[in-house]
């Protein structure tokens, strides 16, 4: 429907403030402003299913023997696993991290995207301490 004018100039003064804290925290995470906003999307919008699917895929084809041995005693898989047993496989592992499987996914998507970037020393130990808050912030 249609927002009042009061409404949105309330809207566009938070969403200044949020441009605001994004930026400082691109700048202190040296990272740039699209990752980070990106990255925040996609760990808080209920819209990540399909997204959070794709890097489950991604996950699985590179730890299937792990992913697998989640399925129930009797479940054996010959040959390649199907996508009802990926589907099935992922329930699993959200059911087991109910309240961090999308940080643990997104923070493996991160991992394996900088691996292939390269990048510097101070890079990787930033890299590094991000993903300890990370695992602190899921563990904790």
């Amino acid at each position: 429907g249609c927002v009042p004018d009061a409404i949105l100039a309330v809207l566009t003064k938070g969403f200044k403030e949020i441009d605001e804290m994004v930026s400082k925290l691109a700048a202190h995470v040296k990272m740039p402003f699209h990752q980070v906003s990106d990255r925040y999307i996609r760990l808080h919008s209920r819209s990540n299913g399909p997204n959070l699917w794709n890097t489950y895929s991604m996950y699985f084809a590179k730890n299937m023997d792990r992913e697998l041995a989640r399925l129930p005693k009797g479940d054996q898989v010959a040959g390649t696993p199907t996508a009802n047993i990926r589907k099935h496989c992922f329930s699993l592992f959200k059911e087991e991290y109910k309240d961090t499987y999308s940080t643990i996914l997104e923070t493996w998507k991160e991992v394996k995207e900088l691996e292939n970037m390269g990048g510097t020393v101070a890079q990787w130990q930033q890299l590094f301490d991000k993903t300890k808050r990370n695992l602190n912030h899921t563990v904790g």
